[in-house]
């Protein structure tokens, strides 16, 4: 049976059966990060997840999700500072996890992308971030626990950064003058045409989208 709302919160629900982070999904995490290891099915070997308490921004549910390494590294691209996380997050995130090409194999494309938030959600975050602690969520997470991604996100943005600067075509050669010619962009490049912001011209070559940057007007979802 569904749980009565906490009193502070009157909007919200709680919704008992914590989530993995799913495509599609659009929450605003309001807690700090409990950081555990556990196999994703009992033949694999255990690998590490993070469990946050959040907002489902779509209904205003309100539980626990579970998220992966390929996660976090999608949250930092997305600008989410690394925890440990002091206060709720200031804005939404939407998940896209792409799906596998039949017969292929490996991890799952991850891109979250921010998400604007009712202010009056906003205001009642600090508020639930307690309810959890009620509920027993006990944030474990250690500072620097992410910074074995900082290197790789900080170069995927910077490659992203010097592609969506281009004026007129360009090659990948031409980002890797900018970002150094031992890197390789090419990867970068063809998830921003997935994204739709970077358009193919000819073969290899590019020109940037219009908008080349995410219009945060439409932050609304």
């Amino acid at each position: 049976m569904t749980e009565q709302p906490p009193p502070s919160s009157p909007s919200f629900y709680w919704q008992p059966k914590e989530s993995r982070l799913s495509s599609g999904d659009k929450i605003l995490i309001v807690t700090d990060i409990y950081t555990f290891r556990e196999a994703l099915y009992p033949c694999s070997a255990k690998q590490a997840w993070f469990r946050v308490g959040a907002i489902n921004l779509k209904d205003n549910s309100v539980g626990f999700w579970r998220f992966s390494l390929d996660d976090a590294r999608a949250l930092l691209k997305c600008g989410i500072a690394p925890p440990p996380w002091t206060e709720p997050q200031n804005i939404g995130l939407r998940i896209k996890r792409e799906r596998h090409v039949k017969g292929s194999r490996g991890r799952f494309k991850v891109t979250v992308t921010p998400v604007s938030v009712d202010p009056a959600i906003l205001a009642k975050a600090t508020a639930l971030r307690k309810h959890f602690q009620r509920k027993g969520h006990d944030p474990n997470v250690l500072p620097g626990i992410w910074d074995d991604l900082l290197p790789r996100v900080a170069a995927e943005i910077s490659i992203q950064e010097a592609a969506l600067a281009m004026v007129g075509i360009f090659k990948a050669a031409d980002v890797r003058r900018v970002v150094g010619d031992h890197i390789n962009v090419s990867p970068v490049l063809r998830r921003l045409v997935r994204e739709g912001r970077l358009t193919p011209v000819g073969k290899k070559k590019y020109i940037v989208s219009a908008p080349a940057i995410i219009d945060r007007s439409d932050w609304t979802g």
